[in-house]
């Protein structure tokens, strides 16, 4: 079943439902769904059956997949990270997104065919896992949870959701062809960037059997980027400290970090010229820690071998730890 499409808009505050969509999307996976959890009353009785059960808490949750286009994007990255600026008189606007202390609540609106319509209320995306791999498109896949799902008629939907379904090509992988770098240098064999942004919420429930709030918990930026390995050197530091480690060198006690400049990878869809510019760049913060490189394994079929570096951002000594910009033709968010 293809007939399905999700909506949604910022709320002014938590318990203030939208009342019509900011953005409609197409999904290449998932949706968001009421959740309803049920218990069983644990007491002692004449059977060992149980005899009774209970709701124990309702809500909303989620994992839609967007194939992330240049306009929409910007309000997901919003609800995502809750920092935001824009520059710019006229396309492209530029817009500016990083973390902050609070997220703001979003409402989710939902079609499945002709069947069933729905509305999420009090929601805050967790979760956002943006995938780059070569030759397809750039994958936005979220976790969403919410405290209040609706019914809704068809009417009211076509009511609320009124705004035209974002279209146009996606941000692809080769749109960061000479524009994907660690440390400041390009990487051409970059096959694959997974950017991980975690929030790590809790769903809170007080005296009502929807919940109460979700809580935004330790912020987690993880990056993982797979190449092809044609040198040692970062392989040669995490392990030994060093590029160029000396002979007999022993394994490092100290944590890696890379250098400078970081991570930086820009997706560019539109040039400046002939533009409008429709881009999207994701920056690290200035201390990245190096977690893990592996993949310097031998095979038996001669297939080149392939190193998978993963990086967190830890908190900077200046800055923000992940900064994404938008360039496209929407004035605000």
């Amino acid at each position: 079943m293809s007939i399905h499409e999700l909506a949604f808009a910022k709320q002014s505050a938590r318990g203030t439902p939208a009342t019509a969509a900011a953005f409609r999307i197409p999904l290449v996976g998932g949706t968001v769904k009421p959740r309803r959890q049920v218990d069983l009353l644990e007491e002692t009785g004449i059977s060992r059956l149980r005899t009774q059960a209970y709701v124990f808490q309702v809500g909303a949750e989620g994992n839609p997949e967007y194939a992330a286009r240049p306009t929409a994007l910007g309000l997901l990255l919003f609800g995502l990270l809750g920092a935001k600026a824009v520059a710019g008189g006229a396309d492209p606007f530029t817009h500016t997104f990083n973390e902050t202390a609070e997220q703001p609540y979003m409402t989710f609106w939902r079609q499945l065919e002709n069947l069933k319509y729905e509305k999420f209320v009090d929601c805050r995306i967790t979760q956002m896992v943006l995938t780059s791999e070569a030759g397809r498109p750039l994958r936005a896949a979220m976790t969403v949870a919410g405290l209040d799902p609706r019914h809704l008629a068809s009417g009211t939907y076509g009511t609320e959701v009124a705004v035209a379904e974002e279209s146009g090509a996606p941000f692809m992988h080769y749109d960061g062809a000479g524009a994907l770098k660690v440390e400041n240098v390009v990487i051409g064999s970059i096959e694959r960037i997974v950017t991980t942004i975690n929030n790590n919420n809790t769903f809170q429930q007080g005296d009502s059997h929807r919940g109460y709030d979700v809580s935004e918990g330790m912020l987690d930026l993880m990056f993982e980027v797979v190449t092809l390995i044609e040198d040692v050197a970062e392989y040669n530091r995490f392990h030994y400290g060093s590029a160029t480690p000396s002979d007999g060198a022993l394994a490092t006690k100290d944590v890696v970090e890379l250098a400078t400049t970081y991570l930086d990878f820009l997706w560019t869809r539109v040039a400046a010229a002939p533009g409008p510019e429709r881009s999207l760049r994701i920056q690290s913060g200035n201390r990245v820690q190096i977690t893990a490189v592996e993949g310097y394994e031998p095979n038996t079929n001669n297939d080149p071998i392939k190193k998978t570096s993963s990086y967190r951002s830890l908190r900077p000594t200046s800055g923000t730890g992940i900064v994404a910009t938008l360039k496209n033709g929407q004035a605000s968010y």
